[in-house]
């Protein structure tokens, strides 16, 4: 019965999501059902009954006029996109996996680059610290090292992606892969939550060892110590946010690929995401976090205040809310 579902469900994916067409596919599904049911009562095997049942009523052409949507079908629009198969579903959500972790890998390798400078730098000024030029040149390699990284990663992770440009006008969705993914994707959704407060937390507390150290006054190099330790931990929490962004995005993807008003775009539940009239409040609220990122690493870094700096993350939460509210942005199911 799995297959006649499957190929019920292919048989109307592309026509528009009406009670029409609902009652008229489930008219269908039930004379599928019973013929199956009778085919099995006859001593038929179960892909035999199969067969037959797909034969007989896998035409919706010759059946349109007993279901009453001769109409509908035939002001239909022919949908002469392929369908996404689950092999090749799978090989999509594997390849944008690795270009959202490449993603991830650039954002590290970004914001961590100037950690060897920053060393270095305060190596090269300490009194009795020797060769000081040696310090700085090999914090220098280390920053032409990330950004050779970081160029690296993003043309790799480009690479990857690029058998699935213009994915949306190529393929669409049939059931068993919207299914799929859909479970897939309430499968990986604790762990996702998990991995994303992590990344959350080691954003907001990085400011931590640079308070402590600085408090303590343990000297230069353990204070310049602390600020890399501040980059890291900034660059794994953003690391770990856009892996899991990346891989939720390849998700969605898949499952908006049919016609949201069609049969097929009924598959799965509309999915949660900002909806607004309003396309500037819109266009800022996709920057705004990464702005306030911004803003915070460079007060910090001009400062030096780390243990004051920290209340931006709070303040940019409550302005965040009185943003949505004022610009109707909201969060839908």
């Amino acid at each position: 019965m799995d297959t006649i579902r499957t190929y019920l469900e292919s048989m109307f994916s592309t026509l528009p999501n009406t009670p029409e067409v609902r009652r008229a596919k489930t008219e269908l599904g039930q004379m599928m059902e019973d013929k199956f049911h009778e085919l099995i009562q006859e001593g038929k095997s179960e892909n035999e009954a199969v067969g037959t049942v797909i034969s007989e009523f896998g035409n919706l052409d010759e059946l349109a006029e007993t279901l009453g949507i001769q109409s509908i079908l035939r002001g239909q629009e022919d949908d002469n996109r392929m369908i996404l198969s689950l092999d090749e579903a799978r090989e999509y959500l594997a390849d944008s996996a690795a270009a959202a972790f490449m993603h991830g890998l650039v954002a590290f390798f970004a914001i961590i680059c100037a950690s060897g400078v920053i060393i270095g730098g305060t190596v090269a000024d300490m009194p009795g610290a020797g060769d000081g030029k040696a310090a700085l040149l090999r914090g220098l390699i280390f920053l032409c090292g990330c950004i050779a990284a970081v160029v690296g990663f993003s043309v790799y992770s480009s690479s990857i992606m690029e058998r699935w440009k213009g994915m949306r006008q190529t393929y669409r969705a049939d059931y068993a892969t919207c299914e799929y993914v859909q479970q897939l994707r309430e499968s990986s959704r604790s762990t996702n939550a998990l991995l994303r407060t992590i990344g959350i937390l080691l954003c907001s507390l990085c400011f931590v060892p640079v308070l402590i150290i600085g408090y303590l006054e343990l000297g230069d190099l353990l204070s310049a110590i602390s600020v890399v330790l501040l980059l890291v931990m900034v660059g794994a929490g953003v690391l770990i946010l856009v892996t899991i962004d990346g891989r939720e995005k390849s998700f969605k993807k898949i499952l908006k690929l049919n016609n949201e008003h069609s049969v097929g775009g009924s598959y799965v539940p509309s999915q949660t995401e900002f909806r607004s009239t309003n396309d500037k409040g819109k266009s800022i609220m996709s920057v705004y976090w990464s702005t306030v990122t911004c803003i915070y690493l460079i007060y910090s870094f001009l400062t030096f205040q780390w243990w004051k700096s920290w209340i931006i993350w709070p303040i940019a939460g409550v302005i965040a809310s009185l943003l949505k509210n004022i610009w109707g942005l909201r969060d839908q199911n």
